[in-house]
């Protein structure tokens, strides 16, 4: 029975609360952090203070064995001056407020991991800190190059944590999910699925692509693995549902476990793409680019693989 202490810092948000019920099954001892208090039973919470968007991490780590770092700012921003987790920032301000939440943060938290002698720290940062669009297969040896504000600060928080950490005994591990999606999950999986259920056209019939994602419930699996397994410790993991669909075969997919109408219809995507630009978004050039992962190596690693398929996963998202 383990009898670890495990951190959990953003712990109101939407993979911790799949992640903290699975480690109290698992008989782990659990503090929950977070801006926000929270309800659940068997979990130490602590409630985190600190000047606008900075914590304050002290005494958050003392007594824990393994900390999972969670806490960040999203980037579920549609418009330009921001919305979702974001708020109403101006553009010209999210680049810095993602630093401030992103970067510093996890420099502060491994500065206090480091201080009280952590084992291990799991950082669950973002496919966004490669790329947001590939046309080749994402392994964990692909050289990032992030074109996003959102990414850069992400793969900017892997080499603060790598830096401080990088003389104590503390093991960083790093995954790298990309789209996670799963019940009250309110990201962009959600709108596509209110999209589809909603009946209205959708021009992305014409859309080739290719794109990964994963079910909460084969990500948070790879969490508790990486607790203990050695293999886990050096370069990123990477962890899908294990098949990469394109936009409109996600959107027939949707449409069949919602028993919704499939209104594909096509657009060419040039038009799309430009009202992206015209309206200050990034909708379309997601839902038409190409961003797949090889979890082949998170596999031979951790001897993790994802235990359910996108069908079922989008069966438990919209409660069928």
């Amino acid at each position: 029975m383990p009898s670890s202490k495990i951190l959990v810092t953003g712990a109101t948000g939407f993979i911790a609360s799949a992640l903290i019920p699975a480690l109290l099954s698992a008989q782990y001892a659990v503090r929950a952090a977070s801006r926000r208090p929270g309800d659940l039973e068997g979990v130490e919470w602590v409630k985190l203070s600190g000047d606008g968007m900075l914590c304050d991490w002290r005494g958050t780590a003392d007594g824990v064995d393994t900390i999972v770092h969670l806490a960040g700012l999203a980037h579920f921003h549609w418009k330009a001056e921001g919305v979702g987790a974001i708020g109403r920032l101006k553009k010209s301000d999210i680049a810095l407020a993602l630093e401030t939440a992103n970067v510093t943060n996890s420099r502060l938290l491994a500065i206090e991991a480091r201080r009280v002698g952590v084992r291990r720290m799991i950082f669950v940062s973002s496919i966004g800190a490669v790329a947001s669009h590939s046309p080749a297969a994402i392994t964990e040896s692909t050289v990032p190059f992030p074109d996003t504000d959102y990414g850069r600060s992400k793969l900017m928080a892997e080499l603060v944590l790598r830096e401080e950490l990088d003389q104590s005994d503390i093991e960083l591990v790093i995954i790298r999910p990309p789209l996670v999606y799963g019940p009250r999950n309110v990201a962009n999986m959600f709108r596509l699925i209110r999209w589809v259920e909603s009946g209205l056209p959708i021009p992305l019939q014409s859309i080739h692509n290719r794109r990964s994602l994963v079910s909460i419930d084969n990500l948070v699996p790879l969490i508790l693995s990486c607790i203990h397994a050695e293999g886990a410790v050096g370069l990123p993991l990477l962890v899908s549902d294990g098949e990469d669909l394109s936009t409109p075969e996600l959107i027939r997919r949707i449409s069949k476990v919602t028993d919704s109408p499939c209104r594909l219809f096509p657009f060419p995507k040039s038009f799309l793409l430009s009202m992206d630009f015209l309206f200050g978004i990034d909708v379309f050039r997601k839902l038409c680019g190409d961003l797949f992962v090889n979890s082949a190596g998170t596999f031979d690693r951790v001897g993790w693989k994802p235990l359910i398929g996108v069908d079922e996963g989008l069966r438990r998202t919209v409660g069928r």
